[in-house]
């Protein structure tokens, strides 16, 4: 037998397989339901952005992005990433650009990974813009990935919010 904690840290371990859990005879609450529930909260990765700093640019806007992977495990694939600036007002989404960032290079620990990027939009006098990330499951109708961040979903669903963390640069 080996302890669970010390396997998870060691594998970094996104999924693993218990279907005892399943089981009709597994009891849905009390003391075992509780600690399978807090072992698959210990699974996985969980992406934060932690900074946001822009300024406008020669070819438009400069955007950089720290993120860090508060989880076990790294995300193991490169999902599209996208960059996109929303109309306060409106309510409408008027811009937006796909990244080269990579979801790969997020690694599990307490460093953030600093991603930069130059959007082709000139921000001119428009100042009620906010600016929204996501990232795009490749797979046809698959769901997106979402950030662990409060801002996730907030003002558009399936984008995150990175208003409250934007800093001038």
């Amino acid at each position: 037998m080996q302890d669970y904690d010390t396997s998870v840290q060691a594998t970094h371990a996104s999924w693993l397989i218990n279907q005892g859990v399943f089981r009709t005879e597994f009891p849905a609450q009390g003391p075992d339901y509780e600690r399978a529930l807090a072992g698959h909260a210990r699974l996985g990765y969980e992406l934060h952005v932690t900074e946001v700093r822009w300024r406008p640019s020669r070819t438009g806007l400069a955007i950089e992005v720290d993120v860090s992977n508060r989880g076990v495990a790294p995300f193991y694939y490169d999902w599209p990433i996208e960059l996109a600036l929303w109309d306060r007002r409106t309510g409408q989404i008027f811009f937006r650009e796909w990244t080269n960032w990579h979801l790969t290079t997020v690694l599990p620990g307490p460093h953030a990974t600093v991603w930069h990027h130059e959007m082709t939009w000139a921000v001119g006098d428009r100042d009620a813009f906010q600016i929204l990330m996501r990232v795009g499951n490749p797979m046809p109708g698959g769901r997106a990935l979402g950030f662990a961040n409060q801002e996730q979903d907030r003002d558009v669903l399936g984008w995150l919010s990175l208003a409250d963390r934007v800093n001038r640069a």
